[in-house]
């Protein structure tokens, strides 16, 4: 299995999450769409969730922290977004461009460019489940 976005049932999700929990090389993390509204509750719940030493206060820094991620110290990475249907509908824009950023960016990076862009850098699993 690649990094990838997955669509999935809430129902799915809970059976998915059991899996999940018994894996310690993943680090999970999870967020509510009905929470992140708009751009700005994205950054500082992805800041929270990820533990960025930094909190990101754009999307350039968002990406760049995304692509690190050392201080995790996992194998891989999951991110479960619930109540997707309900994420970022203040701003369909940015929820847009949040998607294309781990098509294009986040996951492309911790499939293979992370081995030609850093130093000793490895290849790690990362998921992101989109749940309604």
């Amino acid at each position: 299995m690649g990094n990838q976005l997955i669509c999935i049932s809430s129902t799915q999700m809970v059976n998915k999450k059991k899996d999940l929990c018994n894996d310690t090389s993943m680090y999970v993390a999870e967020i509510d769409g009905k929470k992140v509204q708009v751009l700005h509750d994205y950054l500082k719940t992805m800041s929270e969730v990820f533990h960025f030493p930094f909190p990101s206060r754009s999307l350039d820094s968002y990406y760049d922290w995304m692509k690190d991620l050392d201080w995790l110290d996992k194998n891989g990475y999951v991110l479960i977004v619930n109540n997707f249907n309900s994420f970022l509908s203040q701003d369909l824009a940015t929820r847009e461009l949040v998607i294309e950023g781990f098509e294009k960016i986040i996951l492309p990076f911790w499939q293979e460019n992370v081995m030609k862009e850093v130093v000793e850098g490895q290849a790690k699993l990362f998921i992101v489940y989109l749940v309604d």
